[in-house]
């Protein structure tokens, strides 16, 4: 599979810092191309949201190139990818809780990303950013809110309309930085040419709506990455003409043919140096804050 990508993140029209932080990482390995892409926003009703939000990022980015060239020794397995995104979440719940000890404050972040690799995505979702997948002309939203307002609309005592006007949807039920524990919820499945995975902070969600998201976004508008960033940017724009008061944040990823799809042979399994030796990262973007939490 072969992937076009596209970042954009703004502070948008009201708040002072931007506190979402972005990753994007794409890799050579033995089991073809690969991409991850990552948004982590800061809770903005904390002090040194900024600060979760970039330590988060940097521990994925080193996530990416330390651990993942050994978890793909033989292809892409769901369960060690999940097993070890919880580990390093879990290291960094325990970061920040420590940062925010010393410092006599409270922080935390959400963060919502995608691996794509061979024929398989994986999803990873604590608090309420978001991942969607658009195919097709339609579009899924793969993750799952942690917010009070999506705990009453699973519990029935919320539609979907009153959710969007009420006034507690942006208070998160889990994060990364606040509990001694970080729950996050994982998501797999296929991979096909045609696919558009949205990665988004809820600043870039509130005002659009779904039918909006599928216009702008969808494959067969999307022919090059400079179209991509073009529509990130007029998405922004438009956002913002809406008067969101929030960070708005957001990374595309496109599938799309590649001569290697045709090969379907099993992959040997490797010893880690050369699993690490057939590992070659070809582009990195870290979007942050000058602050972070030391590493």
């Amino acid at each position: 599979m072969r992937f076009l990508t596209a970042l954009k993140t703004d502070k948008g029209i009201k708040r002072a810092e931007n506190q979402d932080s972005l990753l994007l990482m794409k890799a050579e390995t033995q089991a073809g191309s690969c991409v991850f892409a990552a948004v982590c926003d800061g809770m903005g009703g904390l002090k040194y949201g900024e600060a979760a939000s970039s330590g988060l990022i940097l521990a994925l980015s080193d996530w990416f190139t330390s651990e993942l060239p050994v978890l793909l020794q033989g292809g892409p397995d769901s369960a060690g990818i999940f097993i070890s995104w919880k580990k390093c979440i879990g290291r960094e719940n325990s970061r920040i809780l420590e940062f925010a000890r010393q410092l006599g404050c409270q922080c935390g972040t959400t963060v919502s990303g995608v691996l794509a690799i061979g024929d398989r995505y994986f999803v990873l979702n604590i608090g309420d950013s978001r991942v969607y997948l658009i195919e097709n002309g339609r579009l899924r939203q793969i993750t799952h809110d942690h917010t009070v307002v999506q705990r009453d609309i699973d519990d029935g005592r919320l539609t979907e309309r009153q959710a969007a006007r009420d006034r507690r949807r942006n208070i998160l039920t889990r994060c990364v930085g606040v509990m001694d524990t970080a729950d996050c919820d994982f998501f797999s499945g296929e991979l096909h040419p045609g696919q558009t995975f949205l990665v988004c902070s809820d600043g870039f969600r509130h005002v659009i709506d779904e039918n909006e998201m599928t216009e702008w976004f969808s494959a067969d508008k999307l022919d090059s990455e400079s179209d991509m960033e073009a529509r990130l940017d007029l998405a922004t724009k438009e956002i913002m003409n809406r008067c969101e008061t929030d960070n708005i944040s957001a990374a595309l990823v496109k599938t799309a043919v590649s001569a290697a799809d045709d090969k379907t042979e099993e992959l040997p399994k490797l010893s880690p140096a050369e699993a690490y030796s057939v590992f070659a990262v070809t582009e990195k973007t870290v979007l942050t804050s000058q602050r972070a939490i030391d590493n």
